[in-house]
């Protein structure tokens, strides 16, 4: 961990942030993993960092603070990150009711870890009368959507069912005597379930030159990265076999191995890949593993991989959301891409959980409009 002054001067940048003429953009650093003010600090310094700054936006410009909460909420583990999400979802003027199923999730995460929070200001430690946990502020927040969508305790039944005693109970304290009726606007385009309601326009260019990168791959087979990539749809994921959150890089491979067999059955003629974060600690036995313990059979079509020399040009080419601190990743987003036959993106997962069978439309879409170019 790095000494506490570095981490309270950087709660006074973010209090500087959120005091400013335009907050919302000013904090935005804070939720970008690749952000230099990240590197070198520990997973856990960054969630600190990352949970004063969700606690700052949620004060201050909540709205800004969404894509970044809902992130949080659909993949995040640590109890301070998710609390200060949490409070940024309850601070909406009008958040959706798909936010309710999501949180309950986040809650049951928590299970057997959950621990106090304090957005006070970061220090060496928390107040003993402090009595706020990650589970309260989920449970803060879901009470709070579901009074502003005039939700009942019965109608929240199926979504506090199995979730934790004390994030149940007060959510069914809290809304025993509820009014319900018509829910209000749902207006900040929650989408929880990982599929974005209108699909935005992928934002990443590839330079041409980084597909004469050289990888190699589970077999120790080395190729440039275009003759991988390139010449028909792909997939192209990134993960670590020491990622620490099986809702991230665990659950990303498996979906690429359910893909792929997708894929086969349905006789696509496309590529899927995952690339590492980590090219010096993942060796190829170590890739093969992984992916063997995740369903995958390789074959030249669906590999593992991981850079041998140019790791820096490739995750700076691919713009990556990801950071290091002093032995390897401190935080990163799920970033699954689909890749025209000319190595265009043309989706590109922004740090939601992607499903197979929506990867696997969206290559039948690139292979088709591949093939109506070819005939044209």
């Amino acid at each position: 961990m790095v000494g506490l002054s570095q981490l309270q001067m950087l709660a006074g940048e973010i209090n500087r942030a959120a005091e400013s003429c335009a907050p919302g953009e000013a904090l935005s650093r804070y939720f970008a993993d690749n952000d230099p003010i990240y590197s070198g600090l520990s997973s856990a310094d960054v969630d600190r960092v990352r949970a004063y700054a969700f606690a700052a936006v949620a004060r201050t410009a909540p709205q800004s603070g969404v894509d970044a909460a809902r992130e949080e909420i659909l993949t995040g583990s640590a109890p301070g990150p998710l609390a200060g999400a949490a409070r940024v979802i309850a601070a909406l003027d009008a958040p959706s009711l798909d936010w309710l199923a999501p949180l309950a999730s986040a809650a049951r995460r928590l299970r057997g870890r959950d621990q106090k929070v304090w957005f006070d200001r970061i220090d060496s430690g928390i107040r003993s009368d402090i009595s706020e946990t990650g589970m309260t502020e989920l449970a803060r927040a879901f009470q709070t959507v579901a009074r502003k969508n005039r939700v009942g305790v019965l109608e929240c039944n199926e979504w506090i069912a199995s979730a934790p005693d004390r994030f149940a109970d007060a959510v069914r304290q809290d809304l025993a005597g509820q009014d319900v009726g018509a829910g209000t606007a749902q207006s900040d385009g929650c989408c929880c379930n990982g599929t974005a309601k209108t699909a935005p326009t992928p934002s990443r260019t590839i330079p041409p030159d980084i597909w004469q990168v050289i990888v190699e791959d589970q077999d120790e087979t080395k190729a440039t990265l275009g003759s991988r990539l390139l010449g028909r749809p792909s997939l192209l994921a990134f993960f670590y076999t020491r990622c620490m959150n099986p809702l991230k890089c665990s659950r990303t491979v498996t979906v690429l191995s359910e893909t792929a067999q997708l894929a086969a059955a349905q006789g696509l003629a496309v590529g899927i890949y995952a690339m590492t974060y980590d090219p010096l600690w993942d060796t190829p036995s170590r890739l093969k593993g992984y992916g063997r313990d995740r369903g995958m059979t390789f074959s030249a079509d669906l590999a593992l991989m991981r850079t041998i020399a140019d790791w820096d040009d490739l995750r700076a080419a691919f713009s990556l959301a990801v950071g290091y601190g002093p032995a390897t990743v401190n935080r990163h987003q799920i970033e699954v891409l689909v890749l025209d036959p000319s190595g265009n993106v043309v989706f590109d997962s922004d740090g939601k959980p992607t499903e197979a069978t929506h990867l696997v439309g969206l290559l039948k879409k690139a292979a088709d409009a591949a093939g109506r170019v070819r005939s044209d």
